[in-house]
């Protein structure tokens, strides 16, 4: 059996989706567990409608936490013998669930990476992605969960919902997520950790899960803390990169997402509608004049793209309208 663990916060206007397209499938040896981390919408009322209509369907409401405390309390509280992490706007794509337990089943695997299509404005995007044949080495799959994929790449294994994982494996190696209140992008050190216990992994080169670009979801949400949570997150993955001996390229990889973070920490302040234009150029001079950012930026020089590089230019030049302006250009209000 395959437990879905579905964290649900206010989304009323896609869990129905998200549910349809797992109950829908033609697997049918299966649980969904919806945890709500303290909805104010109508979504805790949806997700007793689902339980009440489906035997299959298990409710635990809950004060709010976030997402990595309500994705480990779905573990605990999972049956199945394998797991999969769904976030409750995104969905599964049509028949793909018996596909994926065939292929860990015959292969014995503890996880199993799966390729993904994108739904952008209501339109599903073509599947791009391209898995390997033969499966890297443990470390090799540790640096590839350092962040978002280089232009060079043809897949990622970074996001929770990337895989599908035998339950043992995670209790036995006690992997859980952290909250992401205290780190940003808590699936990245969460896939880390996985992949550097040595797991009997797999690649299967089918597209089964949809991510939905949706616009208010925690991903896309302003955060005045974002930079700083950033910072943390490459500090962490910087001293795994120490500790496990990842070598040049883990740490290549990291310095860009870490780029890549400060972009959207400036995007995200940019199309933010609770601020004015004035308190936004200060927000992004505080940034570029920050310590610790600077010292952190400074650390390293080799960038993957042009963007990049720019960016990391403008911040060390401290040129706070430039890169108000760059993002107005790129992405609007």
């Amino acid at each position: 059996m395959i437990s879905f663990i579905i964290p649900v916060f206010n989304v009323e206007r896609y869990l129905e989706r998200c549910l349809k397209s797992i109950l829908n499938q033609s697997y049918k040896d299966y649980e969904i567990i919806l945890v709500d981390d303290g909805s104010t919408d109508n979504s805790k009322f949806i997700c007793d409608k689902y339980e009440k209509d489906n035997s299959n369907v298990r409710v635990i409401h809950k004060t709010n936490e976030g997402l990595g405390m309500t994705r480990n309390r779905g573990i605990e509280e999972s049956s199945g013998e394998y797991l999969m992490f769904v976030d409750s706007d995104d969905y599964i794509v049509e028949d793909a669930v018996s596909n994926v337990i065939d292929y860990v089943s015959r292969n014995d695997l503890d996880v199993c990476f799966f390729g993904r299509v994108q739904n952008f404005k209501g339109y599903q995007q073509e599947y791009l992605e391209t898995m390997p044949k033969n499966v890297p080495s443990y470390k090799e799959l540790t640096s590839l969960c350092l962040g978002e994929p280089l232009k060079k790449d043809k897949f990622e294994i970074g996001p929770a919902w990337k895989a599908v994982y035998r339950k043992e494996f995670l209790v036995k190696n006690d992997l859980k997520f952290e909250s992401e209140r205290m780190i940003l992008s808590e699936d990245y050190i969460f896939s880390s950790k996985l992949c550097i216990s040595r797991p009997r992994a797999g690649f299967l080169n089918i597209p089964v899960y949809c991510y939905c670009d949706n616009s208010g979801s925690l991903t896309n949400s302003y955060n005045p803390k974002r930079y700083y949570l950033a910072m943390e997150l490459y500090k962490r993955m910087t001293d795994m990169v120490k500790e496990y001996g990842l070598g040049e390229e883990a740490k290549f990889r990291a310095y860009n997402n870490y780029l890549i973070n400060l972009l959207t920490s400036f995007k995200h302040i940019v199309k933010a509608n609770t601020i004015g234009r004035h308190q936004k150029i200060i927000e992004i001079r505080n940034i570029c004049t920050n310590r610790d950012i600077r010292e952190s930026v400074i650390d390293y020089s080799n960038v993957d793209t042009i963007k990049l590089r720019i960016l990391r230019r403008l911040i060390l030049l401290r040129c706070n309208y430039l890169i108000y302006c760059m993002v107005m250009a790129r992405y609007g209000r």
